[in-house]
């Protein structure tokens, strides 16, 4: 994603890459002067830094300063939730924008679910529930929020099957805008 991201904002934009587990960023590192080189940069337009995405705060970037926040399945991995939206509204310039992708179930989890080091490997213990995630998001100040896809996850290993139940998971995208609307 961070390349795609480099690229579509151009040689003289910027991205910022953010993770929590330095091997992750050293794939990143080793590649950005060839993609610099592929889409003809002068110089490189992303950093990556080591961090949260719970706490942008700590790696100094500050409020306002973002026009498009991206996040591709990683919210389901935070047990503070709350947190990553209000950090993303936090540095996010007045008519940006959070565009992300992540895994959401039809009902709440048990607690056991929850805690399962499989499902959460999976990326089903985290999942959020989709009317839990609409409050989530009136709760800290976003009115505007749009579904543009989701499609359905079949789960077909018979022992996650047992642990779920008839939770049923579904990977949906979404556009939210941090503008000024009523309810």
């Amino acid at each position: 994603d961070l390349f795609l991201l480099s690229q579509l904002v151009g040689a003289e934009g910027r991205v910022i890459g953010v993770d929590m587990t330095e091997a992750q960023l050293e794939v990143a590192r080793r590649h950005v002067d060839d993609h610099m080189k592929l889409f003809g940069y002068p110089k490189p337009n992303v950093e990556v830094l080591q961090g949260y995405i719970e706490d942008l705060e700590s790696l100094g970037i500050k409020d306002e300063s973002v026009d498009v926040v991206v996040s591709n399945c990683v919210c389901n991995l935070s047990p503070e939730k709350e947190r990553v939206f209000r950090e993303a509204f936090r540095v996010l310039k007045p008519g940006g924008e959070l565009y992300f992708s992540d895994v959401y179930v039809d009902r709440r989890l048990p607690e056991a679910c929850q805690k399962d080091e499989i499902l959460l490997g999976e990326c089903l213990g985290g999942a959020m529930y989709t009317e839990d995630f609409r409050r989530l998001m009136a709760k800290v100040g976003c009115q505007d929020v749009r579904q543009v896809r989701s499609a359905p996850i079949d789960i077909v290993d018979p022992e996650i099957r047992r642990k779920v139940g008839n939770a049923k998971f579904v990977s949906i995208t979404f556009r939210a805008f941090k503008t000024p609307l009523e309810d």
